[in-house]
């Protein structure tokens, strides 16, 4: 009997599974591949910065400091604007725009109401001299008693609205400047008309007083509309184009020497 022959049969390794923790790994990035962006950073907005004499009500549109000011503060208030404005003014020059303390008149015992367009009225009513009304004035043309100095015509609007109670059939309170109206015609205005109180732009109401349209011999106060601030917190003491046309007004010599607290003198105030 033969032995059978054993044969032996070679099976295949059995398949390695794939390890599923490598399945799931990216690819090494490539000098090709895009960089992941970054995120923008947002900054957040500074608030701004106030200086001393400043303190904004964005609401009213007002600086309220200037209400809390007497003589020596505003004086000071508008000459560190002045320094500000233009840094290059010698000290000479300096002084020479400079107003002086003995011509402003202290409003800051004032506190009955903000200094807002509706409480003008009785503001002026408050500082007028006795036994003065303010519904009247001389019987020369384009003599006011009152100049309100304004930041721009748009406000000159503003504030003769609000000083209608002043005005009659005889007697107007006259806004003295307009972007469509010239010089020549407003200066034409003046000659024909009695005024009670005169609103206007540093620049126009300076160029009527040098042409003799706007009389100021009747003129017994000039009030600065310095509360009001506009969207960027600026108003007539804080913006280059009014601040130096103020001071140049303020500065004739015609006003100068006549500014002062006692009767027959031109009071400055602050409003």
């Amino acid at each position: 009997m033969s032995t059978a022959q054993v044969i032996e049969v070679q099976h295949p390794p059995p398949k390695r599974k794939r390890d599923e923790t490598h399945s799931h790994q990216q690819p090494p990035q490539t000098s090709q591949d895009p960089k992941p962006k970054k995120r923008k950073q947002t900054r957040k907005k500074k608030a701004p910065q106030t200086r001393p004499g400043e303190d904004f009500d964005d609401y009213l549109g007002l600086n309220l400091a200037i209400a809390d000011m007497d003589s020596q503060m505003l004086t000071d208030y508008v000459a560190s604007r002045t320094r500000q404005l233009e840094p290059n003014l010698s000290v000479l020059e300096a002084e020479d725009l400079r107003i002086p303390r003995s011509a402003v008149r202290d409003t800051s015992t004032w506190t009955q109401q903000t200094r807002t367009l509706d409480a003008l009225p009785e503001y002026l009513e408050t500082f007028k001299q006795a036994g003065e009304d303010l519904r009247s004035t001389t019987e020369q043309m384009g003599t006011p008693h009152t100049l309100v100095v304004a930041v721009s015509g748009m406000r000159a609007a503003e504030l003769t609205r609000a000083l209608r109670q002043f005005q009659s059939k005889e007697v107007m309170v006259a806004k003295l400047f307009a972007k469509h109206m010239k010089l020549a015609e407003t200066r034409e205005f003046c000659q024909r008309r009695r005024i009670s109180v005169g609103v206007g732009t540093p620049q126009r109401l300076r160029d009527l007083i040098d042409e003799g349209a706007l009389r100021i011999n009747g003129l017994r106060r000039v009030v600065v509309d310095a509360s009001y601030i506009g969207q960027k917190r600026r108003g007539i003491l804080e913006l280059k184009d009014t601040h130096r046309p103020l001071l140049e007004l303020l500065g004739m010599a015609k006003l100068r020497e006549r500014f002062g607290k006692d009767s027959g003198q031109i009071q400055l105030l602050f409003y």
